[in-house]
């Protein structure tokens, strides 16, 4: 998926704890609800009835050699 000025959505996260994955997908995921996002929108000057937070798409790699394979076949 494509964000509307060209840029990707897609986010790989690399790091062999699996708490790094946690703590990255606990922050990199809107955990807002959308009233919240709506205010939030409002208070920036957006009339955008979309969401204010772009949806990520998370991968996860253990290993270098595991994100290039990642990369290598996305």
């Amino acid at each position: 998926m494509e964000l509307e000025d060209g840029r990707n959505n897609r986010v790989l996260i690399v790091d062999d704890e699996e708490h790094t994955h946690q703590s990255f997908e606990g922050m990199l995921k809107p955990v807002l609800p959308e009233a919240s996002t709506e205010d939030l929108a409002r208070a920036f000057g957006s009339e955008v009835a979309e969401p204010f937070f772009p949806e990520l798409e998370l991968s996860h790699a253990t290993s270098g050699r595991e994100a290039f394979q990642i990369v290598k076949d996305s």
